[in-house]
């Protein structure tokens, strides 16, 4: 049984239109499948706007799906009575993007921290709760007796860490992190994504890992998603997909890494992403693939298996 699962899950939103125009939706995510086994890091990766963080926000109940089902060691989590759902909270966590607003500046880390603790089935006394709260920030490389400090006092890289200790407090089972390196410094970078990976091995926590930056995702996955206005178009095993990706979009991303593919030259896309108010028609990357066929224009391909990875492509036909 998978930890996560999301079968063909969709987020449209509805957009307000005028009185005698049509209704307009922006699909966000539009049929997304995936599994994700405990102690898995999967890497979603693609241009703003494509649906990552709407995705990720959908796998732990902060955005409602249209359609789909997201399921949590085999629980459809939006099925669940609130008394059913309470059982599972612990189960997932979101590191989120921005370490400045993630975090309440009222609140003292000890705070932020005990919010979660008190939440888990264990009796803590006070007592027990700072000291856990103390090893928490031990874990993620951030003394104990800052607890009574608030979160100004703290550079983006503390607060990051911070906000990855607060996940940690609810013994997750998978982890959401959102964009967690984008906002940091490169020096910075390495170490959170350093951090995550040891967390990995200590505890078996999964981690849907999303951003933009492909030499970070191949780094710490062990598969990688590519999406697309709101679909997947390829997944394949890490090191197979920089190696040999099969997805003109995919291609072109892994191009403007020189250090992924020193000897290939920079694959430069026409365009610019299509507005999710109005996709093409066909497959959604047509407009801008420099090996666009006509039945591109007019079908959408379907995400096709292909033993070990999958890609949505005429081209592999």
């Amino acid at each position: 049984m998978s930890l996560l699962e999301l079968r063909d899950l969709k987020v449209h939103f509805p957009q307000p239109s005028s009185w005698f125009g049509p209704k307009r939706c922006v699909k966000a995510v539009d049929g997304v499948s995936l599994a994700m086994q405990p102690g898995e890091i999967i890497g979603l990766v693609g241009e703003s706007g494509c649906g990552k963080s709407t995705l990720g926000r959908a796998a732990v109940r902060l955005e409602v799906p249209t359609s789909g089902q997201v399921l949590i060691d085999g629980k459809d989590l939006y099925a669940l009575s609130a008394a059913e759902r309470r059982q599972l909270n612990g189960r997932y966590q979101m590191i989120f993007q921005d370490p400045y607003g993630s975090l309440n500046p009222r609140l003292t880390i000890f705070s932020a921290l005990d919010e979660v603790l008190s939440m888990r089935k264990e009796n803590f006394s006070a007592a027990e709760r700072r000291s856990e709260a103390g090893k928490l920030l031990e874990r993620v490389g951030l003394p104990a007796d800052v607890l009574g400090r608030f979160p100004h006092q703290f550079s983006g890289g503390q607060r990051q860490r911070i906000g990855i200790a607060r996940a940690l407090a609810a013994s997750p089972g998978f982890i959401v992190a959102d964009e967690p390196v984008s906002a940091l410094d490169v020096s910075v970078q390495a170490a959170i994504v350093n951090l995550l990976q040891d967390i990995r091995q200590q505890s078996g926590t999964a981690f849907l890992f999303i951003a933009h930056d492909l030499a970070v995702v191949e780094h710490i996955s062990d598969r990688i998603l590519v999406m697309y206005l709101g679909n997947v178009v390829e997944s394949a095993a890490a090191k197979e997909l920089v190696k040999t990706p099969l997805h003109p979009y995919t291609q072109a991303l892994l191009s403007a890494v020189p250090s992924l593919h020193k000897n290939n030259s920079r694959i430069i896309l026409k365009g610019d992403v299509p507005s999710p108010l109005d996709p093409p028609s066909g497959c959604p990357f047509h407009p801008r693939c420099p090996f666009a066929k006509e039945i591109c224009k007019h079908q959408k391909p379907p995400l096709k298996n292909m033993g070990s990875r999958a890609v949505a492509c005429f081209l592999q036909d």
